[in-house]
């Protein structure tokens, strides 16, 4: 479905769609449209988008979805064995699913390449994680390393949420990112018998690209040994 960004960071294991425009709010069914019915018509327009690549990705996984609705934070609920992650901002929307048996999670997120609102940096890293920002930021033209970072405790908190079903704060993550190789480190600062019950490893390798004005990120979970982008 198509060579965007995403695809860029995910292996065949998964089905990815990606789509530079979110269009009109076509293609959703009477309960996703129940979903957003007092929304504003961009968050419609959106979520119609997500919902339609989302559909034409199950499908081409073999898989029927007559409605994807949502769960108690938002989250897209799968048809069961499926796996999957949405993400939409301005310009652009993209979907990744798999078969169970294969990934295990999968964790996508797309943010616009502009710096974060003044303040909000200090609000979600630690001195370490603002540290490594200022370095990146000082040692050559690059994107918006702040909204970089913002961006990869999404997407840690949408590979977490879908198995442990509680809130992971953004302080529950440390991030280290490599430039050189678009790639990044999260190290979940959770008691190590929860991550063991969930089996979780306690350190996440993920990937991200910068793309037409958006940064993707995405985190993959093969099993309960190890992790990979």
């Amino acid at each position: 479905m198509g060579d965007g960004p995403l695809r860029r960071l995910l292996d065949a294991r998964l089905v990815v769609g990606e789509a530079f425009a979110h269009g009109d709010e076509d293609g959703l069914t009477p309960a996703e449209r129940l979903l957003v019915v007092g929304a504003v018509p961009a968050r419609r327009r959106e979520f119609a988008a997500g919902r339609r690549l989302a559909r034409s990705a199950l499908d081409e996984l073999g898989v029927r979805a007559d409605s994807i609705l949502s769960g108690p934070r938002g989250e897209p609920m799968w048809p069961v064995g499926v796996v999957g992650s949405i993400t939409h901002c301005s310009g652009y929307v993209g979907v990744a699913v798999g078969r169970r048996t294969e990934v295990r999670a999968v964790g996508i997120d797309a943010e616009p390449d502009e710096p974060l609102p003044e303040g909000i940096l200090h609000s979600i890293a630690d001195p370490t994680e603002v540290s490594m920002v200022a370095d990146l930021t000082a040692s050559a033209p690059g994107p918006a390393w702040d909204r970089l970072v913002f961006c990869l405790k999404e997407v840690v908190f949408k590979v977490w949420y879908p198995l442990a079903g509680s809130w992971l704060d953004f302080d529950d993550a440390a991030v280290v990112v490599d430039r050189g190789s678009a790639t990044f480190r999260a190290t979940l600062l959770r008691p190590a018998p929860e991550l063991a019950a969930l089996g979780l490893p306690s350190t996440l390798q993920g990937s991200w690209v910068r793309h037409r004005g958006i940064l993707v990120a995405a985190v993959r979970i093969d099993d309960l040994q190890g992790s990979a982008g």
